[in-house]
């Protein structure tokens, strides 16, 4: 019985744990009037920025849907998040903005494919003026790409829409205390 313990903890220590990840986010493909400030270091999502009417203009897309399973010895056990919804979020900053509302016009136009997104979301927490977040459920779209506008109607500015491509990823890691490192590094 003792040695089955000891080999039992012997491969327990060898073997380790991992996780295997997979998800994805969107990376720019097409800038139009935009230049990427993206950080290399980001874990996900991409950072844009332009002028619009002689003022600093920002877009952050952040995707926080991302799959993982704990397991022991490569045999999948534990799921930490897999499946359910998790939006994307889109945050636009600029002097000129109000708060966002579901009641007020979208300073954004989001294209899934050739699609319109339908029932952008403002969650009430994060918004403020000069700042709007925009949040959906870019699952819900079998697209790769993505454009995202600025409607002029709410933020008169004439900048070409920036157009952004799914970036698929999977790994397996070794667990650390603290949390694995993303797939990116």
């Amino acid at each position: 019985m003792h040695r089955i313990a000891t080999l039992l903890c012997l491969l327990l220590t060898l073997g380790g744990c991992t996780e295997y990840k997979w998800g994805h986010d969107w990376k720019p493909d097409r800038l139009g009037g935009w230049q990427d400030h993206t950080d290399p270091k980001l874990r996900y999502g991409a950072s844009l920025g332009a002028t619009c009417n002689a003022s600093p203009l920002w877009l952050k897309v952040v995707n926080h849907g991302q799959s993982t399973y704990q397991s022991l010895l490569f045999i999948p056990l534990f799921p930490d998040r897999t499946g359910g919804e998790y939006p994307l979020w889109i945050t636009v900053n600029h002097p000129a903005l109000k708060a966002c509302s579901s009641s007020a016009p979208s300073p954004l136009r989001v294209k899934m494919g050739d699609q319109v997104v339908q029932g952008l979301r403002f969650p009430e927490r994060a918004q403020e003026d000069g700042t709007c977040v925009i949040e959906f459920d870019d699952d819900r779209y079998a697209a790769d790409e993505m454009s995202i506008e600025i409607d002029p109607a709410v933020l008169p500015c004439t900048i070409a829409p920036v157009t952004l491509k799914k970036d698929r990823y999977f790994c397996i890691r070794n667990m650390r205390w603290g949390g694995s490192p993303s797939c990116r590094e």
